[in-house]
């Protein structure tokens, strides 16, 4: 897929997503049935998600972390402690290692979405098997990308 210079393609499982730093009114990615669609399009729950953790880890650029083993199941996920003893899973590219050191790249959140089939709801962004979504509610989190579809133009489920 060719996006524009004002975009950044990243590859995440079976989609591709054209993220915007500036606007999503024009970008699109596709879904692992080749589908094209734009990525003002909603996400359709297709699966209950209620949050594991009621405490989830939050990072800041340059906090301390200590860094425990890879997620099995979601490869790119890091099992992590911060500097105040909350824990959690943290994606790989938000840790930067020097020598026996781990610190945080930037500021992350491991708040998960609590989201009900048929909700609708807004990508923001989707990292190793994850999409970081909002609702109509203004809540953001995160929730498995095995628990969303892209919602046709129509409102109605996309199906393969």
């Amino acid at each position: 897929m060719e996006c524009p210079p004002w975009v950044e393609a990243v590859t995440v499982q079976c989609l591709t997503w054209c993220v915007s730093t500036e606007m999503y009114a024009e970008c699109t990615f596709e879904t692992y049935e080749g589908e094209t669609l734009n990525m003002t399009n909603l996400l359709v729950v297709i699966e209950d998600n209620d949050p594991t953790y009621p405490d989830p880890i939050q990072v800041e650029q340059g906090d301390l972390l200590i860094v425990g083993e890879e997620d099995s199941e979601y490869p790119g996920w890091l099992w992590c402690e911060n500097q105040h003893g909350k824990v959690g899973w943290v994606p790989e590219d938000c840790i930067d290692t020097t020598g026996k050191e781990s610190r945080a790249k930037y500021d992350y959140s491991a708040v998960e979405l609590r989201a009900r089939v048929g909700e609708r709801l807004f990508p923001i962004e989707s990292k190793c098997g994850w999409v970081r979504c909002s609702n109509n509610h203004g809540e953001q989190g995160w929730l498995p990308l095995t628990k969303v579809r892209p919602s046709n133009q129509n409102g109605s489920e996309a199906t393969g």
